[in-house]
């Protein structure tokens, strides 16, 4: 195991029967969310499309959203090392850039999180104690006006 700024980094190595793929790569950040974004930290395992005012846009793997005293959110996309940088990765991540920075699309995504923590109570409750008030939405939508962090 490796250790770097308290996270725990493993090694891992496939089965020869055993193939890595995107899906099984998206579970495992889904299992490990806590230990990837802090445990101050909620992963939305959903698929949000961003959409620029011109209608060009991607759907990112999920979102996280990281509390405490300097909230944050990240565009999280999954992606396998054999797959094109520049052909894939790279227009994708333009393509999240131009999106995300279209006030109606902060808006969607803010209204989209804010469904997802209201019918998880738990979720809620956490979101409300780190924040110390009620008032998700509003809470949401300040965040999501801010720059987000791409985590590939």
């Amino acid at each position: 195991m490796l250790l770097i700024d308290g996270a725990k980094y493993q090694e891992w190595t496939l089965d020869s029967e055993d193939k890595l793929t995107e899906d099984n790569l998206e579970q495992m950040v889904v299992g490990h969310s806590d230990d990837i974004f802090g445990e101050q930290s909620m992963y939305l395992d959903m698929k949000q499309k961003l959409k620029s005012v011109s209608g060009i846009g991607s759907i990112p793997d999920g979102f996280a959203i990281t509390l405490g005293d300097k909230p944050h959110w990240h565009i999280v996309e999954v992606e396998l090392s054999s797959h094109p940088l520049d052909d894939h990765i790279a227009s994708q991540v333009r393509r999240f850039i131009t999106g995300i920075n279209n006030w109606r699309t902060q808006q969607e995504i803010a209204k989209a999180i804010y469904e997802e923590v209201i019918k998880d109570s738990f979720l809620r409750l956490k979101v409300e104690q780190a924040i110390k008030t009620p008032e998700v939405y509003k809470f949401l939508a300040e965040l999501i006006s801010k720059q987000a962090i791409l985590t590939i």
